[in-house]
């Protein structure tokens, strides 16, 4: 029963900067797409989100493809037109996923922080004995 203390701390830490990660990311894939189709006209559409980005944005020229238009309705061929038109892409400015070593800092730092101090102490009276018994 040890670990579950330590699980729920864990997420209180790391979902938040999870989210705000995540959240970045969307940002800049959504950035990038537009950056990358610039002149080339995007079809967005709030209504239908799922048949493309998380957006609804497609670009039009791989929706006018009849090859990936084949199955009216179908995601399958939505998902093949994303994927070709973000190969090309690589998303600018993505955000650096948080770092597992800050949240386990954040979560232990004071018993880091307690136990650095006494080796310190240690350290200095190891390092003080000779001197003190010349």
């Amino acid at each position: 029963m040890t670990g579950q203390p330590l699980f729920h701390e864990w997420h209180e830490i790391y979902r938040p900067r999870a989210e705000k990660y995540y959240e970045k990311f969307r940002e800049a894939k959504i950035k990038t797409a537009f950056d990358a189709s610039y002149g080339d006209p995007l079809l967005i559409s709030d209504s239908t989100p799922l048949l493309g980005d998380e957006k609804g944005i497609l670009r039009t020229q791989a929706l006018r493809d009849k090859s990936v238009i084949e199955g009216y309705g179908s995601t399958s061929d939505f998902r093949t037109a994303e994927a070709e038109s973000k190969k090309d892409i690589p998303i600018k400015n993505a955000p650096i996923p948080p770092s597992i070593v800050s949240v386990l800092f954040s979560m232990f730092k004071w018993s880091f922080l307690g136990a650095t101090l006494v080796k310190l102490c240690s350290d200095i009276l190891q390092f003080a004995n000779p001197l003190l018994l010349k």
